[in-house]
């Protein structure tokens, strides 16, 4: 929410709502004026409210109205984060900072023509999965700092100021220390802090609320 407004992706429309009393705002179809648009990667955080997609938008939450665009090859993005000064994107071929207002490119990072499939942020670190290509690490910064376990499938993943975590295709939550992790490369084994077993593969959520983290499962 910004400033007491919800805001919604429905399946033809951004919708914004008032959270006091639920009433709608103003409305933005998907099909006619916001087109491309990714179908869940949304976010919004002090002033700035962001839909991905071909191009990133960052939209007026007040009126709904385009306020700055940045260009992208795909619609097709799975991975969003938004801050009050600066927008983190996982694309089909790498991670993207942009600086807001204007959604400049701070710098990219290339995962090797592999998509960006979840992205984390905390404690000035993003943590992001690499859709068939592991788990890995970066500051805010965009510099590389870690990677492991190549070929696996992450459903989600989190990051504090000193661990990493991923919740594995089988829905085994794992973590990493951060200073252990960023000596780590995707082909070689890295060393796990520890590993809770799942018997539910379908995880729904991993949910930071510090200091605790919550898996939800489906």
């Amino acid at each position: 929410p910004i400033d007491g407004t919800i805001f919604a992706l429905t399946f033809d429309d951004l919708v914004a709502l008032d959270g006091g009393s639920g009433q709608e705002l103003w409305r933005q179809d998907l099909n006619l004026v916001l087109t491309d648009a990714a179908d869940e990667a949304l976010s919004a955080a002090g002033s700035n409210l962001i839909l991905a997609g071909r191009p990133v938008r960052r939209i007026d939450p007040a009126t709904g109205d385009v306020l700055a665009e940045y260009a992208t090859s795909s619609s097709d993005i799975r991975a969003l984060v938004a801050t009050a000064s600066a927008a983190y994107v996982g694309l089909v071929d790498g991670l993207v900072g942009l600086s807001t207002p204007g959604l400049t490119a701070l710098w990219t990072l290339p995962t090797g023509g592999r998509q960006v499939d979840n992205l984390a942020l905390g404690a000035g670190m993003l943590a992001y999965s690499i859709l068939g290509g592991g788990i890995a690490a970066a500051d805010a910064s965009g510099n590389p700092a870690g990677a492991a376990e190549e070929g696996e499938i992450f459903q989600h993943v989190a990051v504090t100021g000193d661990r990493i975590f991923g919740v594995r295709a089988d829905g085994h939550l794992a973590a990493w220390d951060l200073a252990t992790f960023a000596s780590c490369t995707a082909d070689a084994a890295c060393a796990v802090a520890w590993e809770v077993g799942n018997n539910d593969p379908t995880a729904d959520a991993l949910v930071l609320a510090d200091p605790n983290l919550y898996l939800v499962n489906g």
